[in-house]
């Protein structure tokens, strides 16, 4: 995804692909044979006239806010800075596009191309059928769903002219209301379904592989054809080095800072034909030794009783609420989604996911919650019954006496001169009488050098204090404050409530740290 641009940048941006300015033909960017013609998409391109191939001049019309005769869909249109609306990229796994570029059958290239068409149309069905909303009435109160309209850009190489099949999905800041009106998108979902939006369109190409016969196996959060040689997936990744190295450089690999770098490094596009193409990609795979006569990996496999197409089976829905807390104790819809996608890649196509989600959503064992937002938010049973044991225990500890004395709290507050008002409430707070405390902030609040005064007044009082961190993250903060835990454990919290039943040993300080998920 990259942010929203004016109309004025967006055409700008699509100069060198499809129109000039809103009053040229479309340039001939898409003659030669490895680029397509843009595409319209959406139940509100056709109310609009907007069928089959993207013309450039209703692309930049579009944008601009205008129908056909140049009628005004919106209240802003034809101001250049208008949000114009947001584009998607969808990209094939790197194996996806080796098999689709060195593939000698026509057949079986083709086919990965409408492969790739069939999965990206499939998750902007999604879109429009679960997300696509407008708001109006005063203030934007208002939310109702709409219809949408999106330009679909094919292509098969990167910037770096390494096969690369990808979909560039312009979603226009313009929809049809359930009355027949137009009016713009509300579009502060997609960042939130991003992730399950990429699953959901994976889950769905992987399965078009199989279908042309093709092997696929579990890559991390993705998929790879099975029988592609690893050394050709680095040969033809020339554009992800590039992005990898300047996250290096910056020291970052946030969502926005893959953005940004991606801009960094970006070079015009060169376009060569087809032809001189595919001989400099079979070149670079000669160059590591594979050539027409062992791509035999590329093909449709043989049917056989033994030969496994699925890399896994689908998870229990046991198993994969255990695998969505293991880090959190709730999630999102978004993420329970993203999960069960992830798990559905090579294993069962995007309807049969959607409804495996449906049977996890009826069962007893997820509970559903809402946040302070009511948005909906998730827990499994088994979760719930740890927290609720975990509040039990600490309830029935809240009349124990670990007090330290008042000589070594005021040793603490000789050590730590610099505390601040807050600081001096939270070292009161946790070496007061309670068994279990708990302190929340903001990181950055000085938690740790208000722990570390604490430490002092413990061990002043002749106890002692074990660190312990739900990420590795959390345990090297504790490890690197001033006069931290001598023993830091990083651990979850499960065991660490195992470890706690020790609790008649009075001279023994448990030091929880861990991070809230966002």
């Amino acid at each position: 995804m990259t942010n929203p641009k004016s109309a004025g940048g967006v055409m700008s941006y699509f100069s060198s692909q499809l129109v000039e300015d809103a009053q040229t033909d479309p340039e001939d960017y898409y003659s030669n044979s490895h680029e397509q013609p843009g595409r319209w998409r959406g139940k509100a391109a056709a109310a609009l006239g907007l069928a089959g191939e993207v013309d450039g001049k209703d692309f930049a019309r579009t944008l601009l806010g205008y129908g056909q005769n140049f009628k005004k869909l919106v209240q802003n249109a034809g101001d250049s800075e208008r949000r114009a609306g947001q584009d998607l990229t969808f990209s094939a796994p790197k194996t996806v596009s080796v098999a689709w570029a060195l593939a000698d059958d026509a057949e079986l290239k083709s086919g990965i191309e409408e492969a790739q068409r069939r999965a990206v149309d499939k998750a902007l069905e999604r879109i429009e059928q679960d997300y696509l909303f407008t708001r109006r009435g005063h203030g934007g109160q208002d939310r109702e769903h709409a219809a949408m309209v999106a330009a679909v850009f094919d292509h098969q190489t990167s910037r770096e002219q390494d096969p690369q099949l990808h979909s560039h999905c312009f979603v226009m800041n313009v929809c049809r209301r359930e009355d027949g009106t137009f009016g713009t998108i509300d579009n502060s979902f997609f960042y939130k379904i991003q992730k399950e939006l990429g699953a959901y369109y994976r889950v769905e190409l992987a399965k078009e592989m199989q279908n042309l016969g093709l092997a696929v196996e579990r890559d991390g959060d993705s998929f790879r054809l099975k029988n592609i040689d690893p050394r050709l997936e680095k040969q033809f990744s020339k554009r992800r080095d590039q992005i990898e190295s300047k996250l290096a450089e910056v020291g970052s690999h946030s969502a926005r800072a893959s953005e940004t770098a991606a801009l960094d490094t970006r070079k015009d596009k060169e376009h060569s034909s087809g032809e001189a193409l595919e001989e400099s990609w079979r070149a670079q795979a000669a160059e590591l030794g594979i050539d027409k006569n062992n791509l035999q990996a590329f093909e449709p496999e043989p049917e056989s009783d033994d030969n496994d197409k699925t890399p896994d089976r689908m998870p229990t829905h046991a198993e994969i609420l255990r695998e969505l807390t293991q880090h959190a104790s709730t999630v999102s819809q978004h993420q329970l989604k993203a999960a069960v996608y992830v798990a559905a890649q090579g294993v069962l196509s995007a309807d049969e996911a959607d409804q495996y989600l449906d049977e996890l959503l009826a069962d007893d064992e997820l509970i559903k919650l809402q946040d302070a937002r009511n948005e909906p938010r998730f827990t499994s049973r088994e979760m719930l019954e740890i927290e609720q044991r975990l509040a039990d225990s600490a309830r029935s500890r809240q009349n124990e006496q670990h007090q330290v004395s008042n000589e070594a709290l005021q040793q603490a507050r000789e050590a730590f001169p610099t505390l601040s008002e807050e600081q001096q409430h939270m070292l009161a707070h946790v070496t007061g009488d309670a068994g279990v405390v708990a302190v929340q902030g903001m990181a950055g609040t000085g938690k740790s050098f208000a722990l570390a005064a604490a430490r002092e007044a413990w061990e002043a009082d002749g106890k002692t204090v074990i660190g312990c961190a739900l990420a590795g993250k959390a345990a090297a903060g504790l490890r690197d404050c001033r006069r931290a835990p001598a023993l830091i454990r990083r651990h979850c919290i499960h065991s660490s409530a195992n470890w706690m039943k020790d609790r008649n040993n009075s001279k023994k300080i448990w030091l929880l740290s861990w991070t809230r998920p966002g």
